[in-house]
């Protein structure tokens, strides 16, 4: 399937137990384009190559029935804590691109309404 590539803390914060979430790093992270180098633009490269991975499949979706799939959203919080946009990333690619339907793939047949 997709290749898995972790979404690692910035050295800088490898010793920070929590994100920081203020007017600042919310605006640094909506609107300030980040250079390649910055952990904000390392986490957009592999969000990039994670989809340019999940187009290039031409499978309809990853065979998970929907029974296993409802499991993994039986929790679902927004956590009271703000959380690094690593992890949120890292979860986002892992539990739901993953597990999307590819209607890009030559073999889905389908249609929207």
């Amino acid at each position: 399937m997709q290749s898995e590539k972790s979404l690692k803390k910035d050295k800088s914060n490898k010793d920070k137990d929590s994100a920081d979430a203020n007017h600042e790093t919310l605006l640094k992270i909506f609107t300030v384009p980040e250079s390649e180098e910055s952990t904000l633009g390392r986490i957009e490269a592999q969000i990039s190559s994670n989809l340019m991975d999940f187009l290039k499949e031409h499978v309809v979706s990853s065979g998970i029935s929907p029974q296993e799939l409802e499991q993994n959203f039986l929790e679902s919080k927004i956590p009271e804590k703000p959380v690094f946009v690593s992890e949120q990333a890292e979860y986002l690619l892992k539990e739901v691109v993953a597990e999307s339907v590819h209607t890009a793939s030559p073999t889905f047949i389908g249609h929207m309404t």
